[in-house]
């Protein structure tokens, strides 16, 4: 016959207290999302091979990655033509 042996809790001592205050002393706090977090839409986008390397060449010189290019260009021409 199987035996069932409850787990006991280790008792808290001023040295554990001290270990725990340790371990979560230092680290900022967790912000907290925003209520009015926008909204975000993920597409793949297809891109003819002949602008890739005129593409890459002026994102380079920026030290931007692709998206924030890509996002930086759509949002100029968009207020360029009045859109935003």
């Amino acid at each position: 016959m199987t035996q069932i042996m409850a787990i006991k809790k280790a008792p808290v001592t001023s040295s554990s207290v001290a270990i725990d205050k340790v371990i979560n002393a230092g680290s900022p706090p967790v912000p907290q999302p925003d209520l009015e977090t926008p909204k975000v839409v993920k597409f793949v986008m297809e891109i003819p091979f002949d602008y890739i390397e005129p593409i890459e060449r002026v994102r380079k010189k920026i030290k931007a990655s692709r998206r924030s290019w890509f996002l930086t260009a759509a949002i100029e021409k968009l207020e360029r033509d009045g859109e935003i």
